[in-house]
């Protein structure tokens, strides 16, 4: 009897130590939670690319020839510089963009060449770029097209309001 008796009173004074150290590990696991505290970062502003993008297009392309040399050649070919004309119909500028230039010679052979251009082109506005080196040509008789591949957004490239909301 003083056995079971002396089993029960350690196996109730274990419990409890268990209960104390549960509940004492709860209580510090409170006092370190805490309220968080509120960290605040400010974000680099960084450029945002669109891939073919449909509200700047290509509306005019014209091919002359690069003023090298007394005959204009350069190596194999005809050196020729590029003009092209770039509409922003969104409402938002553009900052740098890639251009791919594609030209089809009369035999029906395309020559394709893509070239960044550094040029801010505002919301709503039509853009010039003149004398963009497209390189040796095989002639300088045939078809040129172009076709924006992708554009940046400007910094500051946050739409505008719509013209009928303006007063």
């Amino acid at each position: 009897m003083i056995r079971r008796s002396l089993f029960l009173g350690l196996m109730i004074a274990l419990g409890a130590t268990l209960a104390y150290l549960i509940l004492s590990a709860r209580k510090q696991e409170k006092k370190a939670a805490g309220r968080p505290a509120e960290i605040i970062r400010t974000a680099v502003p960084s450029a945002t690319r669109v891939l073919s993008p449909a509200d700047i297009r290509v509306v005019g392309v014209r091919m002359d020839r690069a003023a090298s040399g007394a005959d204009g050649k350069m190596g194999n070919g005809i050196s020729m510089r590029c003009s092209v004309t770039i509409q922003n119909c969104g409402q938002v500028a553009y900052d740098r963009f890639m251009i791919r230039i594609i030209y089809k010679n009369q035999a029906g052979r395309a020559q394709s060449r893509s070239q960044v251009v550094e040029e801010k082109v505002p919301a709503g506005v039509t853009v010039t770029l003149p004398g963009i080196a497209v390189g040796d040509l095989l002639d300088d008789r045939g078809k040129v097209e172009a076709d924006i591949v992708w554009a940046d957004l400007a910094p500051d490239a946050s739409p505008s309001p719509p013209q009928s909301a303006i007063k």
